[in-house]
């Protein structure tokens, strides 16, 4: 059982918590926000991005939804790439 309730749907679960991340741009100015949700949160949670968002590949680039993506299929190593973050910060 996880140490605390999912944020999202306030229900404990079995398994490992996953973190989720949204950060918004205006100009220099952002908005960043974290949720620690269960598995069945997180997919609900990603299903509009990963059929419209773009989303970042292995390399760091943008790349466009194919419109049959799963979650799983987006996941890549988050160790920082060979020619340094493209994030904006």
């Amino acid at each position: 059982m996880a140490a605390y309730p999912c944020q999202r749907c306030d229900q404990r679960f079995e398994g490992e918590a996953r973190n989720a991340y949204l950060t918004i741009f205006e100009g220099d100015d952002k908005a960043a926000f974290r949720y620690v949700i269960c598995s069945g949160c997180l997919e609900e949670l990603a299903e509009e991005w990963l059929r419209r968002g773009l989303h970042r590949g292995e390399h760091g680039d943008w790349e466009t939804p194919t419109g049959d993506e799963l979650l799983i299929g987006v996941f890549f190593s988050s160790q920082p790439a060979h020619n340094g973050s493209k994030s904006r910060r």
